[in-house]
């Protein structure tokens, strides 16, 4: 597949926005106009689409051919958020297109997408499985800002369409937000490949709500064990398997081989992260077991439950602090706070 943006052929955008049920996002609109202002360019050909049902996609994308897919709206635990057809409605509903049903449409044959901006929350979490062969998907593994994921979506094409690669103008609008935002502002934004490099490989399988959120917030814990294991096995396997067997599934395989001492040193961390969750396994299940487990533990057991809290938190941070010895300084994954910060004491 030809580069996008380094070809002689002009690039071509489609905007699916999903705003109607997204009107909270106050930036959206300058987001489609500047990405609209990228179509008056002699190398790009934008095309805009409000609040289409995802039944209408197939048809525009055969029509238009587009290049990328950019999607701006909310999402939600991998899904999009956007209007679709359903049996009890002869009108287009607010529905969830599903992972298996991204697989579908930007994996079939005949589609000529390379590129998949998903703009909205937590769009990241299954892209392994719908990067288009030989492309890139971009998307969020956490809560993401609407000014400043708005705002990076135009730098990154400006980049891309000056002529620059995908990883390099990916990395530039990066570098231009870091000037005016602080590192908790910055975007939750990732970038898959097939094929990434060793850096890139290991910040992706540590870019995950289970290494995002200290054990008081919601959510943090009960899906900690899941990534552990799906850590162990990557740095295992120097590779990552989609989730899931559904039509067109990928193996994501780092390029090159991990440096053997930081895989030791990683993998003896992980067992500390591993044993001090035993340990609040063994003391608070519940806590492990739902997403907001914390708020029913008795008002006696909140100081034992944060002391135990910090001590994965801690550990938590030491993983972190051995995969950032691995990346470069624009690819350092944050450290979590410390749940008695968040939470103070009973």
């Amino acid at each position: 597949m030809t580069e996008i943006g380094v070809s002689d052929s002009p690039v071509k955008i489609l905007v699916w926005a999903q705003l109607l049920g997204a009107q909270n996002l106050i930036y959206a609109e300058h987001e489609v106009m500047q990405i609209e202002e990228l179509g008056s360019r002699g190398n790009c050909a934008v095309r805009v689409e409000h609040d289409r049902s995802w039944t209408d996609l197939a048809e525009v994308l055969s029509d238009f051919r587009p290049d990328i897919f950019h999607f701006i709206g909310h999402g939600s635990k991998g899904d999009l958020i956007a209007l679709d057809m359903n049996e009890s409605s002869p009108f287009p509903m607010e529905g969830r297109i599903t992972p298996e049903r991204l697989v579908a449409t930007f994996r079939d044959d005949t589609n000529h997408v390379a590129g998949l901006f998903l703009n909205g929350c937590d769009t990241a979490h299954w892209a392994p499985h719908f990067i288009p062969e030989g492309g890139w998907v971009i998307g969020s593994t956490h809560p993401l800002s609407d000014d400043l994921g708005a705002f990076f979506a135009p730098l990154f094409y400006g980049y891309l369409l000056a002529g620059n690669l995908d990883s390099v103008a990916f990395d530039h609008a990066l570098n231009d937000l870091r000037e005016v935002a602080t590192d908790a502002e910055m975007p939750t934004l990732v970038r898959w490949i097939a094929d990434p490099e060793p850096s890139d490989f290991l910040q992706k399988i540590f870019s995950r709500q289970a290494f995002l959120l200290c054990a008081a917030d919601e959510g943090s814990l009960v899906d900690l064990s899941t990534a552990l294991k799906g850590v162990r096995s990557a740095l295992g396997t120097q590779s990552i398997k989609t989730r899931v067997k559904i039509r067109g599934s990928s193996t994501v395989i780092c390029r090159d081989p991990l440096p053997a001492q930081s895989v030791t040193e990683i993998t003896r961390a992980l067992d500390k992260v591993e044993a001090d969750l035993q340990h609040l396994r063994t003391e608070f299940p519940v806590v492990v077991r739902y997403i907001d487990g914390w708020m029913h533990l008795e008002l006696k057991d909140r100081d034992r439950f944060l002391l135990l809290a910090d001590k994965i938190d801690d550990s938590r941070n030491f993983l972190l602090r051995k995969v950032n010895q691995c990346l470069p300084a624009a690819k350092q994954l944050p450290l979590m706070r410390l749940s008695s910060t968040i939470r103070g004491h009973a």
